[in-house]
């Protein structure tokens, strides 16, 4: 009977550490998600201006370097987020 009793406890607990799991995972998941719809936005920005450089003048080319360089400097950012998400417990 006791036995049984802690077999059941344990199973219960188990479920419950299984739940948080999921739950945390999930959350991750989410957040991944968006992190990646954040990255795909910055970097079509990134090709859209790259193509406008052909046509560029100079100043408009500095411009447009200029925010290819934050762009490129925001996805590092991103990825950063995303692996310490994954990594984090």
């Amino acid at each position: 009977m006791l036995r049984d009793s802690l077999i059941v406890t344990l199973f219960v607990e188990l479920r419950l550490k299984l739940a948080e799991t999921l739950a945390k995972n999930n959350l991750k998941l989410s957040r991944s998600s968006e992190l990646y719809d954040k990255m795909s936005a910055s970097m079509d920005k990134v090709h859209k201006m790259s193509g406008r450089l052909s046509t560029a003048g100079n100043d408009e080319a500095r411009v447009i370097n200029d925010i290819i360089r934050k762009e490129e400097a925001r996805q590092g950012m991103i990825q950063n987020s995303n692996q310490k998400l994954w990594l984090s417990k």
